[in-house]
């Protein structure tokens, strides 16, 4: 959202590459951690595979509905821009719902 809102400054580009990085980081510590432990250890390799290719897919569209935008007069495509942060938001939604349904699916179980 930074990208979007901000002004394009040299500090606010700054801002963002350091929040992308850190996120990037934490991101990659919890793939690798949380899904077992939220999801149990059954299934996590298959649903985070199913996940990861979802993700993947999306990034790449964002990606080339942005160059495809640009092309025509080189300006940032804000439209574009809330929408893939709409989508990544709409998938952290699916995430958290998947994960509390298989909660209360393990606690409804005897």
């Amino acid at each position: 959202m930074l990208l979007i809102l901000a002004p394009p400054t040299g500090a606010s580009l700054s801002l963002f590459a350091l929040l992308f990085g850190v996120a990037n980081g934490v991101s990659t510590i919890l793939r690798s951690v949380a899904p077992s432990a939220w999801l149990g250890h059954e299934h996590s390799g298959r649903t985070m595979g199913a996940l990861g290719s979802t993700h993947a897919g999306g990034e790449r569209a964002g990606a080339a509905g942005d160059g495809r935008h640009r092309v025509g007069d080189g300006r940032p495509a804000r439209a574009l821009q809330w929408l893939v942060l709409a989508v990544g938001l709409s998938g952290v939604a699916g995430f958290w719902f998947a994960v509390l349904r298989r909660r209360r699916r393990d606690h409804s179980q005897p």
